[in-house]
């Protein structure tokens, strides 16, 4: 892994756009990251110092912090490639997970809640262990026991769930 001071050597961040830029010729004031792949398939930026490929956020937090993220890091607004410093913060996987946006394949499009039997179901998954949170008449209800469960079990890091009512 690279050193502290070769990042600060070759990189400059700016907390409040969350832009990185290069700061040794030949590409002193360029962009870092644009030249190659701007955006990966799963939306974060990416940048290659040294023949290695860093994400840009985990970038972001050394140039700001000095020190390398203890844990992972996770987007408060859940856009991946927002890396300014107010949107960044460290969390566990279990939290980051708890964080994702968009539900993972439900049948429903809601996170934690699925069909059966012509009634909607909940359940919640902490700490790698599945709860179940109740069978109910709407789907709507069924989310907003999800989201009470999300909100107790995993506070800030409790994943908007948008409904149409």
């Amino acid at each position: 892994m690279i050193t502290v001071d070769v990042l600060c050597a070759a990189l400059r961040y700016d907390a409040a756009s969350g832009e990185i830029v290069w700061v040794s010729s030949p590409r002193a004031g360029m962009p870092a990251g644009l030249a190659g792949p701007k955006l990966g398939p799963d939306g974060y930026r990416r940048i290659k110092v040294r023949g290695r490929t860093y994400l840009a956020h985990r970038l972001a937090w050394v140039l700001h912090y000095g020190e390398w993220p203890s844990q992972r890091i996770d987007h408060i607004n859940g856009v991946r490639h927002d890396n300014r410093i107010a949107n960044l913060r460290l969390c566990t996987n279990s939290q980051n997970v708890a964080h994702q946006f968009k539900a993972r394949v439900s049948a429903s499009g809601l996170r934690g809640v699925y069909p059966e039997r012509g009634r909607w179901c909940s359940k919640i998954v902490i700490n790698y262990q599945p709860h179940y949170l109740g069978s109910f008449s709407t789907k709507e209800a069924a989310a907003d026991a999800y989201r009470a469960a999300a909100i107790k079990h995993f506070g800030d890091f409790a994943a908007p769930i948008s409904i149409k009512r």
